[in-house]
């Protein structure tokens, strides 16, 4: 019979616990320890479900996700190359599906709020957005046209498709 050990964050009764488990076989039993946030042992045969657990895993999964993609839609603020509106969209999507209340927030943000609730809700995206990123995308376009040199030009095909279905994408977007 295969065993295998996991460990992993379980919020129960407004704490936050850390359980180790054995996985016995397919009867899935498990035999959890538990240890609260204060490091004290306590021993209890509770037993939880496999569905229990893939659903707590997917919900942290999606929390780590979308901290992930709020972070680097930050950093896209400041940096050009990297874009923010992907990552933010992606950070709602996450937070939508593991914290409702984080998801809340993030649409009440005064700032990045409005156009995000545009899209959940009208899949709008706002004319100015819209002039902003076609501009951005037909200066990237002419960049890597400009570095790139003509002798290399499957390498010139790459941000080119790239920016011609961006542009698409964006142009038959309705506005507000």
């Amino acid at each position: 019979m295969a065993q295998s050990l996991c460990s992993f964050a379980l919020p129960i009764r407004n704490e936050c616990s850390f359980v180790t488990c054995r996985i016995l076989g397919a009867d899935s039993q498990w035999q959890p320890h538990w240890i609260n946030a204060r490091h004290s042992l306590r021993s209890q045969h509770v037993f939880i479900s496999i569905d229990q657990v893939k659903v707590e895993a997917r919900r942290i999964i999606f929390l780590c996700l979308g901290w992930l993609s709020l972070g680097l839609g930050i950093i896209g603020v400041f940096l050009p190359l990297l874009p923010t509106t992907p990552f933010l969209l992606l950070t709602a999507y996450c937070f939508a599906r593991s914290s409702p209340k984080l998801h809340a927030a993030l649409l009440s943000h005064p700032r990045l709020g409005p156009p995000l609730r545009d899209w959940q809700e009208r899949k709008v995206i706002r004319p100015r957005a819209k002039a902003t990123a076609l501009a951005l995308l037909a200066a990237t376009l002419v960049f890597s046209w400009y570095k790139i040199p003509m002798e290399k030009w499957p390498l010139q095909l790459i941000p080119t498709l790239a920016c011609i279905a961006s542009g698409i994408f964006i142009m038959t977007r309705k506005s507000r």
